[in-house]
């Protein structure tokens, strides 16, 4: 209730009382033998009661009026449902629909505002206490079916929410996924796609919220997974998402191992098997081993890795570099020719889609290793003797 309607329904209620304070109301039950007039407004009743003194009003409820007598006239007016014209004023100069209204709003206590009044009476509120604080709160939410409005009060009540603006605010996060409203303004800041639009009005659920999750991934659930396994942004969870790796540490770790590969792969030419070899060989901090132990020891720490990084770098090592290599280092066939000095050396036949997870278990065969060293210049890791079959560390 605006201030201007405040004042103007404050000053209706004053004047009425101070003029028919005094008034004195009898029912009675029939009209007989008198002329009647029926007067159409309640400021022309009234005045016929101030100009003729009169102090008696007679309530004659079969006709839903008041009846007063002046010079042997009988002047009606109907009441619509109110007892006395006090109340008539009140009640039309608060909105009340009709006294029936208003003196229900009386045994209430709420006659003093008719919104709150229907508001109580299109819900199911446990108390009329219950029924000013939620319209205090906002949640008089007009237009809405029966029941609804005290149904989400109380269901705000339950979640700890006081008013309609925090219980939106709740749903709407919650619905994208999230804990808190912070949650979801971190979320935002690393670059989660969370969608800008509010999912709630008035306390439910807007229609276009079912659409959103059938076409959104859960934006909370991808921000509190990327948050448990250390990733920094939405950005750097996506790369690894898209590799099949589940925690930053791996990718960091495959960023390390893979581009240090790619060095090799530009600069030696080498093939992405060979490289990954040599990376792993590069880390070894054994000074001399026998080629035995040597593929023993690279094959126990490539499965040191987790399951999700070795499929990453298996993926990694299987698949083409698209730049163009020189003809000498490939062929257009599925097998790949490896050449030294001009010279091919020997074929490296595809192997099946099948077989080819088990990297540890063909990459660093012995055999495998026999046919790097005699291909990769190793100078600036270390040695080794095709005699001995022993290779040493670089100090």
């Amino acid at each position: 209730m605006n201030i201007r309607r405040m004042f103007t329904v404050i000053a209706g209620i004053f004047l009425s009382l101070s003029a028919f304070a005094e008034l004195k109301y009898i029912e009675i039950e029939t009209i007989k033998n008198a002329p009647i007039v029926q007067v159409k407004s309640i400021d022309d009743f009234e005045s016929i009661i101030v100009k003729n003194k009169i102090s008696t009003v007679y309530q004659h409820k079969a006709s839903d009026s008041l009846i007063v007598i002046s010079e042997n006239t009988y002047f009606l007016f109907i009441m619509n449902g109110y007892f006395t014209l006090e109340d008539f004023r009140n009640g039309n100069l608060l909105l009340f629909n009709t006294g029936s209204d208003y003196n229900e709003a009386k045994l209430l206590g709420v006659n003093d505002n008719s919104d709150i009044y229907y508001f109580y009476k299109r819900n199911d509120f446990k108390s009329i206490v219950d029924c000013r604080d939620a319209y205090k709160n906002g949640f008089c939410l007009s237009g809405k079916k029966k029941n609804l409005e005290s149904d989400i009060y109380y269901k705000a009540k339950e979640y700890g929410f006081s008013n309609i603006t925090e219980y939106n605010e709740y749903l709407d996060f919650t619905t994208k996924g999230f804990k808190s409203k912070n949650d979801m303004q971190a979320a935002i800041a690393l670059g989660f796609p969370v969608t800008e639009e509010f999912l709630v009005e008035n306390g439910e659920l807007k229609n276009s919220t079912i659409l959103y999750q059938m076409l959104n991934d859960d934006a909370g659930n991808d921000f509190y997974k990327s948050q448990e396994l250390g990733f920094p942004n939405y950005a750097e969870y996506t790369v690894a998402k898209e590799k099949g790796i589940l925690t930053f540490s791996d990718l960091q770790k495959y960023r390390e191992i893979t581009e240090y590969c790619e060095k090799l792969v530009e600069q030696q030419k080498l093939d992405r098997n060979f490289a990954l070899m040599y990376y792993q060989i590069s880390q070894l901090s054994e000074t001399e081993l026998s080629l035995s132990i040597l593929s023993k020891i690279l094959e126990e720490n490539f499965n040191y890795y987790s399951d999700e990084l070795k499929r990453a770098l298996i993926k990694y090592k299987n698949t083409k570099k698209k730049e163009t290599t020189n003809t000498s280092d490939s062929t257009k066939s599925t097998n790949r020719n490896l050449f030294q000095n001009g010279k091919k050396v020997y074929t490296i036949k595809k192997k099946p889609a099948s077989t080819r997870n088990a990297i540890q278990e063909t990459l660093f065969s012995t055999e495998n290793l026999k046919k790097f060293f005699s291909i990769v210049n190793i100078s600036e890791i270390g040695s080794y003797s095709e005699k001995t079959e022993i290779f040493k560390r670089k100090q």
